[in-house]
């Protein structure tokens, strides 16, 4: 079994992660536009992304199990560096560095990305909030105050009777 294996399938995960990045972006820009019915679509085109993205990741960790059954590895951990240890071949070792660095790096700045549009959308809610908060009248402007009825009534009358 060859690594050229994985190396392919976490070159298709670096692939799909980008694509990802791409429409988190543009979801970033639809929140700050306030677009309900893009992110709506952004929201499903998302969601289809990561389906992907689970397959592929469930493809190479089927690769990477197929190649520990190759070189015997059944009792390891199967890890990264694990992995490196059996390739012997420098050029893929250096290949798959390279892809797995770069998926990580896409990974980070999807996580970055998806905190700025959490910020995002909680601002927005409570911008929303402090509107309601401002345009519902509260209960006590409404209703009279227990305190307002205890006070004595001052009748003055019209006419003046020392005249």
């Amino acid at each position: 079994m060859s690594v050229q294996n994985i190396i392919k399938v976490v070159q298709e995960l670096v692939d799909e992660h980008q694509a990802l990045v791409a429409i988190v972006d543009k979801k970033t820009a639809v929140i700050k536009a306030n677009d309900m019915d893009g992110l709506s679509d952004l929201l499903m085109k998302e969601r289809k992304q990561i389906q992907a993205i689970t397959q592929l990741e469930n493809k190479r960790m089927d690769a990477v199990d197929e190649f520990a059954r190759s070189k015997q590895m059944e009792n390891e951990t199967k890890s990264i560096s694990d992995l490196f240890e059996w390739i012997e071949d420098k050029e893929e070792k250096v290949q798959l560095e390279q892809y797995i660095t770069a998926l990580v790096e896409e990974i980070v700045k999807l996580r970055q990305m998806e905190e700025l549009n959490k910020e995002l959308i909680e601002q927005s809610m409570a911008f929303i909030q402090v509107s309601l908060d401002m345009l519902t009248p509260s209960i006590h402007s409404m209703n009279y105050h227990e305190a307002d009825m205890k006070k004595p009534i001052h009748r003055t009358s019209v006419f003046d009777s020392k005249a």
